[in-house]
């Protein structure tokens, strides 16, 4: 359903609330992408009801994209927006989980990401492997981070649940460093992490106090950068893994439903 309107004097917005469509429940940790036809990109981070509202530089057409881990990346919807008008949208992700069949047992491998062990050998960083993170026994994933040199941690309350705010201490006081997860940048204060993954998801971490430190295509901001790679099945190396969760693949349809007021 599309409807229009405007609201009084002033900049361009858009506002809006992603959802499950099956359950309807808020979506969190979604990343909202609008990118203008002369390619203006305005992005923003859904909060615990699943909200957010971006600035929009000029009046003109938009494409919308949201990312969310767990879903199928929606690209390609646009709206128009107009001079001093607040524009709404609310965007449902359909999921459907099927479960894959059982793998046969023989041995445990650990999977790496690619360069993990390159960029480790070089000591510019801070790493994480699934070994150190089970050692750590943390229930929240930024309390894996918790006593890494250059590193704060500031107890936020989000919805029902609570996690931190992730900073770095850099020569001109606190910043909020680069978060990347599958290689894919986490557009947050640090306080959604906690809500998106969870210790038992990961991997491996890779901590870099300094943006000119980190792997050159994760260079991105002015401060430090965190990388966090989640478990996933190695290349077929021809020998057969353990392992001890089966995941469910995920198949899912999303619509993005406009109601411009």
């Amino acid at each position: 359903m599309l409807t229009l309107g405007s609201l009084g004097a002033g900049g361009q917005t858009l506002r809006g609330t992603v959802v499950d469509a099956t359950t309807h429940g808020p979506l969190s940790g979604t990343t909202v992408h609008v990118q203008s036809e002369r390619n203006q990109v305005r992005q923003a981070t859904t909060d615990s009801g699943g909200t957010f509202s971006i600035g929009m530089p000029a009046a003109g057409l938009y494409t919308v994209v949201a990312t969310r881990i767990g879903y199928l990346p929606h690209r390609g919807d646009t709206v128009r927006v107009g001079d001093a008008e607040t524009v709404s949208v609310e965007v449902r992700l359909d999921r459907n989980a099927v479960p894959l069949r059982p793998v046969v047992v023989t041995e445990r491998t650990s999977w790496l990401p690619d360069g993990f062990e390159q960029r480790r050998a070089a000591g510019f960083g801070r790493f994480l492997t699934r070994k150190d993170i089970e050692t750590r026994t943390s229930s929240n994933t930024s309390e894996l981070l918790r006593g890494m040199p250059g590193i704060q941690l500031t107890p936020v309350r989000r919805g029902r649940g609570s996690g931190n705010i992730l900073q770095m201490r850099g020569t001109a006081g606190l910043c909020q460093p680069s978060v990347w997860i599958d290689g894919i940048p986490l557009v947050d204060d640090g306080a959604g992490l906690d809500a998106i993954l969870t210790p038992g998801m990961l991997e491996a971490i890779e901590i870099y106090n300094s943006t000119s430190t980190a792997p050159i295509q994760y260079r991105t901001g002015t401060c430090g950068v965190v990388l966090f790679w989640t478990k996933r099945s190695p290349p077929d190396d021809g020998k057969r893994t353990r392992w001890w969760k089966i995941a469910l693949g995920a198949s899912a349809g999303i619509g993005l439903v406009l109601l411009l007021r």
